[in-house]
């Protein structure tokens, strides 16, 4: 059985291939011109009427990430943000574009299905997935454990399309103007 710090979390990537593109990702992002880093923000209220600051215009927004994570909690509860968060940045590399990781949830958009709800319907199906294997149900191509990560990730990224698209709605220009 292989040691489970060692292992990936993605059924293609290595942690090696992982490790390698996140210093790639950092290095690149140092590289950004003083106007990608200093966009136009604006307060916007997003889920429960949180007050939250975003960056950017037009429709795309990026919410400002905390730099840590607050001290505390299950130390393997924290382990598994982190797998999280690794197999978010390899699979948005994988899906997603440079520009919009996102897009490949957005491309639902152009049959009239919203982005979030297009990522939500991706974590239904992994739900499926995970009952199949609860019932005894021997999976072909991705382990439960991989799926209760896909899992996870697209219930975040739904809420980030989510808040994305309440956003914009709430905006009087319907979110085109950067007010």
């Amino acid at each position: 059985m292989t040691d489970p710090s060692q292992a990936s979390p993605h059924p293609r990537r290595t942690m090696e291939e992982i490790n390698e593109f996140l210093e790639r990702s950092a290095a690149a992002s140092m590289q950004q011109t003083a106007a990608e880093k200093n966009p136009p923000k604006r307060l916007i209220t997003a889920g429960t009427g949180r007050r939250r600051v975003v960056e950017g215009s037009g429709d795309r927004f990026a919410m400002q990430a905390e730099t840590e994570f607050p001290e505390g909690g299950d130390p393997r509860f924290r382990a598994v943000l982190s797998e999280m968060l690794k197999l978010h940045i390899s699979k948005s590399n994988d899906y997603g574009t440079g520009r919009d990781p996102y897009a490949n949830y957005r491309a639902a958009e152009q049959i009239g299905v919203s982005a979030w709800k297009s990522c939500f319907i991706r974590g239904l199906e992994k739900v499926q997935r995970i009952a199949n294997a609860a019932n005894g149900k021997r999976l072909n191509h991705e382990s439960a454990e991989n799926s209760f990560l896909d899992l996870a990730n697209h219930v975040v990224i739904a809420k980030v399309l989510y808040d994305e698209e309440q956003a914009s709605q709430s905006c009087p220009c319907g979110g085109n103007c950067g007010c």
